[in-house]
């Protein structure tokens, strides 16, 4: 979904700054602010010297504040205070010419400076032409309590909480496959195994269309050995749709994978 909503951006002649927060990264100071102002565009070129001095790690985000209030940063951390001020005014001054859309994927595991630089940015957006979206587990809060409360207080936030597909959504998604046959099928099986999950769906399609792919290609081996044993002429062999169970197209059953391992592991 944030991909389809950065396209739409981009296409309504938005600046898209993207980035996504790692949980082996969460300790590596605005290491997704970091990745936000690395423009392949070149609309935003900071200097690596405006980094210096942010190496240090923060154990909470009242450490990278310097206040349970949140007031702007600059009383214990001076640094923080130039860093924000340079990129708050890159951003604005590039809005008056292009409105800019900042997409942060995975904002739990964004490092507590990082997690500080956005909210700075958002205290800011209200005169500003740039959104800011910001994507998480829906109870990424629990870990940072005082942040959820700061940002839901300002007026132009809003909280869109996603539903899991339903069976409907998810034979929708596997209709888009021509390939495969049987959607409805192999999409009450994929929502029963995945919950409606977005991200569990779309691994469970991919290990499906990988599994039919490795089907085809060691069936296509069988013929030609069978056709070379027999002198059949393989142009006159027989309708894959009419296979046995087991063929690419017969297929139906539920395939768990590597991409439906990695999509588990990201969860």
């Amino acid at each position: 979904m944030l991909n389809r909503f950065a396209t739409h951006a981009a296409d309504r002649d938005n600046a898209v700054l993207r980035a996504t927060g790692a949980r082996t990264e969460s300790e590596f100071q605005l290491g997704v602010i970091r990745q936000l102002f690395t423009d392949p565009d070149g609309l935003f070129s900071v200097p690596e010297t405006l980094w210096n001095g942010v190496e240090r790690p923060a154990v909470s985000f009242a450490d990278v504040t310097g206040s349970a209030a949140f007031a702007d940063a600059g009383s214990r951390r001076p640094e923080m205070a130039r860093i924000l001020d340079m990129l708050w005014s890159a951003l604005l001054e590039h809005s008056e010419r292009q409105p800019i859309t900042l997409v942060v994927d995975d904002f739990h595991y964004a490092d507590m400076a990082s997690k500080h630089c956005i909210l700075y940015f958002a205290r800011r957006l209200r005169s500003a032409r740039i959104l800011l979206v910001l994507a998480g587990d829906a109870h990424w809060w629990q870990a940072d309590p005082l942040l959820q409360a700061e940002l839901l207080s300002l007026p132009e936030c809003h909280t869109v909480r996603l539903r899991p597909f339903g069976v409907d959504e998810v034979a929708d998604l596997v209709s888009l496959y021509p390939e495969i046959s049987r959607p409805d099928h192999l999409a009450g099986a994929i929502h029963q195994a995945s919950g409606g999950n977005p991200l569990l769906t779309r691994a469970l399609v991919e290990d499906y269309r990988n599994a039919a792919d490795e089907r085809d290609v060691a069936r296509d081996r069988d013929d030609v050995a069978r056709d070379r044993d027999t002198g059949r002429d393989r142009d006159t062999g027989r309708d894959r749709d009419t296979d046995a169970a087991g063929g690419p197209a017969a297929a139906g059953e539920l395939v768990a994978g590597q991409a439906f391992d990695r999509a588990v592991r990201s969860c």
